[in-house]
């Protein structure tokens, strides 16, 4: 027992370390590099980000979001998958497909995003993140003000 407590005491300050590590991890930036409509309905975006991770690599998988304009959905939003590598600060460039789910077309998209308060609209993301070890975790957020997550860039 004597020699079990010392590798408990060694492995438990390593997983809170590491635990640690994965809460500083932090989207520095974000810019739209570039929208294409594909229809009348949808769209392809690619969004670049800047991430510091502090933390060992991990793979972001099945990210899903929905914007919301007034309590009513506006745009679903999915992104591919990302594998952000451990201990830098690196761009990542993010394909992402939309598709309106309101009245009006791609067009209308933009008249009404330059037209209307960002008060109006909420965001809803779900996200399955992955190590290398095999842990996995799924993140929702539910109705986040666009205000409050475009202040965090």
């Amino acid at each position: 027992m004597k020699r079990f407590l010392p590798a408990l005491l060694l492995c438990c300050a390593l997983l809170c370390s590491c635990v640690s590590s994965y809460k500083d991890i932090r989207v520095t930036d974000c810019r739209l590099h570039s929208v294409t409509p594909t229809g009348l309905r949808s769209l392809d975006a690619i969004l670049v980000l800047t991430v510091d991770n502090p933390a060992t690599d991990l793979i972001i998988r099945d990210a899903q979001g929905m914007i919301k304009r007034n309590g009513e959905n506006f745009l679903k939003v999915n992104a591919s998958d990302i594998f952000v590598e451990g201990k830098c600060v690196k761009d990542y460039k993010v394909p992402l497909g939309g598709e309106l789910q309101g009245e009006g077309g791609v067009l209308s998209l933009f008249s009404s995003l330059n037209g209307s308060a960002q008060s109006e609209y909420t965001v809803d993301i779900v996200a399955l993140i992955s190590l290398k070890s095999g842990l996995r975790h799924t993140f929702e957020y539910k109705d986040v003000p666009m205000a409050d997550l475009l202040k965090l860039f």
